[in-house]
């Protein structure tokens, strides 16, 4: 004969211990769940990231790409300003050359080939509208400054040569003086450079025919 097993003692037990024990989740189930958060967190702050540096790059290239066309623009304009003024510079040459009386290089090369050994200019004026020349010049004996005024009035550049403001230092025997050259509105030619077709006279040759026949 079997023994009976006491069932209301375990019903006792149950009732006393709150039923059969419960299984409990496992302790990695969060931290992977965590790491998962992290992951798709982490991987949206990257592609924020890609799409900024992306954009950012994108605009650097287009300000770069406008920097070359105003650079290129701004060239182009710089060339051809200065290929406008160079040819403005070559017209305002070539109208000078054809009216060299009334410009101040033309008259420094007369002053400069007409003026005898034993002459020096101090002072310097020039008048376009009147074409006259002012001077302030001294001379080194009284026999040079009569053969500078000579050469002045031969030369066929002046229509009008004078002088004034004579003084004579007794030290050194310099004639100091004022001249005044009046330019001619119609001048020998000058823009072969005094060449030996233009009828200027050479001081420099006269002197040296003067110094032979003395001989």
């Amino acid at each position: 004969m079997s023994p009976k097993v006491d069932t209301e003692m375990f019903k006792s037990l149950e009732s006393t211990t709150g039923g059969p024990e419960k299984t409990t989740g496992s302790p990695f189930a969060f931290l992977t769940a965590l790491g998962i958060g992290f992951l798709i967190v982490a991987g949206a702050t990257t592609g924020g990231v890609f799409t900024m540096r992306k954009l950012t790059e994108n605009n650097i290239e287009k300000l770069e790409s406008e920097i070359a066309k105003y650079r290129e623009t701004l060239e182009l304009t710089s060339v051809r300003e200065m290929l406008r003024l160079d040819s403005r510079i070559a017209m305002a040459v070539n109208l000078l050359a054809q009216h060299t009386d009334a410009t101040v290089g033309g008259v420094f090369d007369v002053l400069e080939y007409y003026t005898i050994e034993g002459v020096r200019f101090t002072t310097f004026s020039y008048t376009p509208s009147s074409r006259t020349l002012t001077l302030t010049a001294d001379a080194k004996n009284d026999l040079i400054f009569a053969e500078q005024l000579a050469v002045f009035e031969k030369s066929g550049f002046f229509s009008n040569v004078s002088f004034d403001s004579l003084s004579i230092s007794a030290q050194q025997e310099n004639i100091g003086f004022t001249l005044t050259l009046t330019f001619s509105k119609n001048p020998p030619p000058f823009a072969s450079r005094f060449g030996e077709d233009s009828g200027a006279i050479n001081p420099a040759t006269e002197s040296n025919n003067k110094e032979n026949n003395n001989e």
